[in-house]
């Protein structure tokens, strides 16, 4: 009996054998190469992703400069304050405070001491300078006194001082001629003038003629010296006198010319010396004191809010020990210290990069503003930093965020 004649045979279905066939087909033959003269088409580049932290773009940490106790602290967290702003004051500043009171008022002092001294130099160059014209005029008149005794009279002085003592010898004649008039007509009671004129009134004018008589007196007397003068030499004293006086004043005169010459140029120059140390000193003193004031506050040195506030009214601060942090929550930037070497060479300032916060699931644009030229070794590797600019704000932005850098090189 034939077995294999009586054991079915196993057909394979025609569509799968051919699917087992192509498939053979397929994995057998060789990876087709590109067509000739076409390049191969490049893989898209990775983007680079970095990680970061939000940070301001500029933060202080304030501290006293000096210990002291904190007596008042004028801020709060969260409040937004200006350059110049007074945020703690130490109990210290009183005393400071009264010492640059002090320093003031000794500036105050010494600026009116120079203006004092600038404006006495004026007001004594102006009285100098008037004493030094009448002395001028003086002397130009004793000069002339001087010379009219050394100097002979002419015949034309002489005449002259004949003719006025003759002519106030007459005038004096006729005045002791009416006052002897009007005394006989006083004493002649049946005279017509008593018609006209009572007692009282003759004494009245006899009193008056008396005095004309004794004027032309002293005139005739002087007159009559005058003249003698020019008869007579003149007195050696007189004319030692005269001379000695002309000397007198030609000393005083240039005594005068220089002093006006000094006063002409300011103060002297040793009180002005003195009165500028003083200033200076008292405004080296005043600068002293508004530091040591400055010492005894803790001052905003620019505009930002208040991020943390670590004192309270009645607590010791140590000297450098950060009590306040300020920063600009307004303008932000990404701070990363996690760029390998590898990627830092692909990047440059001014870079644009997309900034992703999951903690608010948004992404920003930002720029490269800064690559550190420094490094830091982490386990071997080498690593930059990196700060970038936020070009917009979300305003639930927070200090600290976690910020995904993406950089396409």
């Amino acid at each position: 009996m034939d077995v294999s004649a009586s054991r079915p045979v196993r057909r394979w279905p025609a569509a799968l054998l051919l699917a087992a066939l192509l498939a053979l087909a397929c994995w057998l033959r060789p990876a087709a190469a590109p067509a000739q003269g076409q390049a191969p088409q490049a893989q898209p580049e990775a983007a680079l992703l970095v990680e970061g932290r939000l940070v301001p773009r500029q933060d202080l940490s304030l501290a006293a400069a000096i210990p002291g106790r904190a007596a008042r602290v004028l801020v709060r967290e969260g409040q937004v304050v200006a350059a110049g702003d007074v945020l703690v004051e130490l109990d210290s500043y009183p005393k400071f405070e009264a010492q640059v009171s002090a320093a003031e008022l000794e500036v105050a002092l010494a600026r009116q001491a120079l203006k004092d001294l600038q404006q006495k130099a004026a007001v004594e160059l102006a009285e100098t300078q008037v004493e030094l014209e009448q002395a001028r005029k003086d002397l130009a008149l004793h000069e002339d006194l001087y010379a009219s005794l050394v100097r002979p009279p002419s015949q034309q002085q002489i005449e002259q001082a004949r003719s006025n003592l003759m002519m106030a010898e007459k005038r004096l004649e006729r005045a002791r001629e009416d006052l002897a008039k009007t005394q006989k007509y006083y004493n002649n009671k049946n005279h017509f003038l008593w018609m006209f004129m009572n007692a009282r009134q003759f004494k009245l004018r006899i009193t008056q003629q008396e005095g004309h008589i004794a004027e032309l007196e002293r005139l005739v007397s002087d007159r009559k010296e005058k003249l003698d003068d020019l008869l007579s030499p003149p007195d050696e004293i007189d004319v030692a006198m005269a001379a000695a006086q002309v000397e007198v004043l030609n000393a005083r005169v240039a005594d005068l010319e220089r002093r006006v010459e000094e006063l002409s140029t300011g103060p002297d120059p040793d009180e002005l010396e003195l009165a500028q140390k003083r200033l200076e000193k008292a405004e080296a003193g005043l600068a002293a004191a508004q530091a040591a004031l400055r010492q005894a506050q803790i001052i905003a040195p620019a505009a930002g809010r208040v991020v943390s506030v670590n004192v309270k009214a009645g607590e010791w601060m140590p000297a450098g020990e950060p009590r306040i942090v300020l920063a600009d929550l307004e303008h932000w930037e990404v701070r990363s210290d996690e760029v390998p070497e590898r990627d830092v060479v692909l990047l440059q300032p001014g870079q644009a990069v997309q900034l992703r916060f999951p903690a608010l699931g948004v992404t920003l644009p930002g720029r490269i503003e800064r690559l550190d030229l420094g490094y830091q070794e982490v386990d071997g590797d080498v690593y930059y930093g990196m700060e970038v600019d936020l070009e917009e704000v979300d305003p639930r932005l927070r200090w600290g965020m976690t910020a995904e850098i993406e950089v396409v090189p």
